[in-house]
């Protein structure tokens, strides 16, 4: 079976334990991607959940959405997901694990980060759903309303664009150095066999 993660310990785990890895993967796929109400669902009423920051902790599940709504607006991508099941019995599940996480170009942030998990989960009928949950991450960034460092996310976004601008544009003329037209070469080749038709006009002002 294809998995978009890795299973560290698979041999030695059960059918639990692997549709709690299922269900971690599938929860915070779904949730970088802000579908929240299907990671609403999957929560118990009573959920309690720790965050990065040593004062992020809550009990109710409208209490933890409304931590969440805190990053609503930020997509990121996931990738790099391992996990392992530390403990599985007939009921109950806890799974852990780690991914990296990279904001979404369009957010106009830069977010990078090894985000680590532990979800514990029980059965209620024939559905896993979550009881507790801890999110943590290595930064050291983080302002009090923050779940990631957003505002230091958008100062190194802010400074990469920048940092771009003065090494492919000329300061004078703001139209694009050699830099730009060596790099636009490069596309070009890249792209040469789906281009239908292609016209370059070259023109040398010195003097």
């Amino acid at each position: 079976m294809q998995y978009d993660y890795r299973i560290e310990n698979e041999e030695r785990i059960g059918t639990l334990g692997r549709r709690g890895i299922a269900l971690t993967h599938e929860v915070m796929y779904r949730h970088y991607r802000r579908d929240e109400a299907f990671v609403r669902e999957q929560m118990t009423e009573d959920v309690t959940w720790i965050g990065p920051l040593r004062a992020q902790y809550t009990t109710g599940v409208d209490n933890v959405m409304d931590i969440l709504k805190i990053e609503e607006q930020v997509t990121f991508s996931m990738e790099g997901e391992t996990f392992q099941v530390a403990y599985e019995d007939e009921t109950s599940c806890l799974i852990f694990g780690n991914y990296t996480v990279t904001s979404d170009k369009e957010t106009g942030l830069f977010i990078r980060t090894l985000q680590r998990v532990s979800f514990y989960y029980r059965l209620f009928g024939d559905r896993l759903k979550i009881v507790h949950m801890h999110l943590s991450h290595p930064y050291e960034y983080v302002e009090p309303d923050e779940v990631f460092p957003f505002r230091y996310g958008k100062e190194a976004f802010d400074y990469i664009q920048q940092t771009h601008q003065m090494a492919f544009t000329d300061s004078l003329t703001e139209l694009g150095n050699r830099n730009a037209y060596e790099m636009s070469c490069v596309r070009m080749a890249h792209d040469v066999d789906s281009v239908r038709s292609l016209c370059l006009i070259l023109f040398d002002i010195n003097g």
